[in-house]
């Protein structure tokens, strides 16, 4: 069984991966901050709000009881709470 390695092949599989190690250097390599305790926690703290909505969105996926509204519900919400977030900051 002797199996040839293509790069076509590696990339079909681990492409995404790999743009996303390179960006990742890129970025440690242009900015010193990128790994900084500040910074991560800053990332951590964005995208906490998207990956609560995506397990959601996970779950009715797997469950088979997606709604064509359920989509645009999130934006919805997503527009209404960065509304009120900016109307609490302000104040």
């Amino acid at each position: 069984m002797n199996k040839r390695v293509s790069f076509a092949n590696v990339y079909q599989r681990f492409g995404t991966l790999m743009i996303l190690a390179v960006l990742f250097v890129i970025a440690c390599v242009i900015s010193p901050n990128f790994l900084s305790a500040a910074n991560l926690s800053n990332v951590l703290r964005q995208i906490s709000v998207v990956g609560i909505l995506a397990c959601g969105s996970t779950f009715l996926l797997i469950s088979g009881n997606l709604n064509i509204a359920y989509d645009g519900m999130i934006a919805f919400l997503g527009c209404i709470s960065c509304l009120s977030w900016n109307n609490m900051m302000y104040k």
